[in-house]
């Protein structure tokens, strides 16, 4: 015979079981504000409405059947519009809307946020109102909102850890480089005020490269001149070789001209090459000059940018971090209590 106990025992098993999901999933399910990111939940309402953006009728060849009412937690994430809103469509869940849905949101009015206060709307929400073709529809298109609302966050959020790691390695690349760019710059410095004080003694650094320039200009003027008259004597030399190699020049007198004249050129030639070289050569010390004040400026520069990456980027890290903990404009939006109720639509 059974024990009529154990039968008991066995009926509560069964009856723990079967009843215990549904206990946790209604543990689950808390009064408190969850984000857009979450499984919504649908409560159908029977009380119809009309299609209407506030107190303006809705518009276009589509006709709504349904309508989709949640709160969402105030933030600057919200879409600031009414009317036509296809953005929806490029979410997951919108891609799986029907034909007639994505017809309605590209040509009709669609979407709605509820500026008018009501003892309904929880305080520090907002209310937003979006229409659709079917019930189904309308489930997809509230799904799409909140996957619009996440990406947005999500997309700030990354902008701003790309920063954060963008200036953490600018920090680092300036500790590493500061060292040898500290040493360069001392190294020009020495060599740069040691040709100041040779060329340009009494002026001040802009008065001297001043100086510099315009020296250069001239001595390019005085090398283009030189060139030319180079070119000149070397040409006449050629000529008396030619007449002296002419067998036909046989008077003694021309040889003796022709003698004296290719000495006089010889002269005049090394003259002028000597003169060229002294030229270049301060033609090349007043450029060096000018090239050794833009590296100094350069160098001055340099080290002003990694010294001042390395003193201020950890504190505008810092504040990057601040706000991706608190600024509204990084939080996921909540939706009340994850629900959102869908109404029945009727003519106006």
């Amino acid at each position: 015979m059974i024990n009529l106990k154990k039968i008991q025992f066995v009926i509560i098993m069964i009856l723990a079981c079967i009843l215990l999901p549904i206990n946790a999933s209604e543990l689950k399910e808390s009064n408190e504000p969850n984000n857009a990111a979450s499984e919504l939940k649908y409560e159908i309402s029977k009380f119809p409405i009309k299609w209407e953006l506030g107190h303006t009728p809705g518009r276009g060849p589509v006709k709504p059947e349904y309508m989709v009412e949640f709160y969402v937690k105030s933030s600057s994430n919200l879409p600031e519009r009414r009317g036509t809103f296809e953005k929806p469509l490029q979410t997951n869940s919108g891609k799986s809307m029907s034909p007639k849905q994505k017809e309605f949101l590209k040509t009709s009015s669609s979407y709605n946020i509820m500026s008018e206060s009501s003892l309904q709307k929880p305080i520090g929400y907002v209310g937003i109102q979006l229409f659709a073709v079917s019930q189904d529809d309308a489930k997809k298109k509230a799904l799409a909102f909140a996957e619009i609302l996440n990406e947005e966050v999500q997309e700030r959020r990354s902008n701003y850890e790309w920063e954060i790691g963008d200036r953490e390695q600018m920090i680092a690349e300036a500790k590493k480089g500061l060292p040898e760019k500290e040493s360069q710059l001392e190294a020009i410095k020495q060599e740069y005020d040691k040709m100041k004080k040779q060329i340009h003694t009494l002026s001040s650094d802009t008065e001297a490269v001043d100086l510099a320039k315009k020296s250069i200009i001239e001595m390019d003027k005085t090398l283009n001149g030189l060139e030319i008259e180079l070119a000149g004597i070397t040409e006449r030399l050629k000529t008396i070789e030619k007449y002296r190699q002419n067998p036909e020049t046989d008077r003694p007198e021309v040889f003796t001209k022709l003698d004296v004249m290719y000495v006089e050129l010889i002269v005049e030639l090394s003259g002028l090459k000597a003169k060229k070289e002294m030229t270049e050569k301060i033609n090349s010390t007043e450029q060096h000059f000018v090239s050794l004040f833009y590296q100094l400026n350069n160098l001055h520069d340099e080290v002003r940018t990694f010294s001042s990456r390395i003193e201020n980027y950890p504190k505008k890290i810092e504040q990057i971090k601040n706000e991706l903990k608190t600024s509204p404009a990084f939080q996921l939006p909540e939706i009340y209590q994850n629900t959102v109720k869908i109404y029945p639509v009727i003519e106006r």
